[in-house]
């Protein structure tokens, strides 16, 4: 009789548990909520060639040494940041025959600014352009954690109405690589121009 008391208690003590874990589980969707902060806005003009820019340097090799304003307000280094297009995501590929990147397939790059020894940004940037698909992607250095749950890049051209965004899902110390069609863009507005870069992150979070 005792047994059976002992077994019974048991049951019971595992069935409470399982309901406990499922309720935590479940959240339902209307207590989910995201909270927005604007972390970096760039005005870039791309007729002025900077320091950093060097046109010549290949953006294809597998990593990138860039410099970035730190949360002390100092210059720091970083060497070898892996290349976003060589790696495993939405923009890249582990295989190097099959990244999309290369000059071959119609990628140039119009701007970049990865500092230097007396001067960096807190975000580092490069911007790529295809000429022949009209596709422009931006790679965004996440110089800072803030527990972002993902970020979202809004491009616009000044003097244009043009705006779209796009996101991004990384960790702190990696690349946030976004991607833009602007095929209904005037073709003599992508080099010769100014654009806008506005990067968002948000935050998840849940109403009690």
């Amino acid at each position: 009789m005792k047994n059976v008391f002992v077994c019974s208690t048991l049951i019971l003590l595992l069935l409470a548990c399982k309901t406990h874990d499922n309720s935590m589980d479940v959240v339902p969707k209307d207590v989910v909520k995201f909270t927005d902060k604007l972390v970096a806005e760039y005005n870039i003009d791309l007729n002025r060639v900077d320091s950093t820019d060097n046109y010549i340097w290949d953006w294809t090799q597998s990593g990138w040494d860039i410099y970035f304003l730190n949360i002390f307000g100092e210059t720091a280094r970083l060497g070898g940041r892996v290349n976003p297009f060589l790696r495993s995501g939405k923009y890249g590929s582990l295989d190097p025959s099959r990244a999309d990147m290369y000059p071959k397939d119609g990628w140039s790059m119009i701007k970049r600014d990865f500092g230097n020894k007396t001067s960096a940004p807190i975000y580092p940037y490069l911007i790529l352009y295809n000429e022949n698909r009209r596709i422009l992607r931006t790679c965004i250095f996440n110089s800072r954690d803030d527990r972002q749950s993902f970020e979202e890049v809004t491009l616009s051209f000044k003097n244009n109405d043009y705006s779209k965004s796009d996101t991004a899902t990384t960790g702190v110390f990696e690349w946030i690589v976004t991607q833009f069609d602007v095929s209904k863009v005037d073709k003599n507005l992508i080099k010769p121009s100014s654009i806008n870069l506005e990067v968002k992150e948000y935050v998840r979070y849940y109403v009690q």
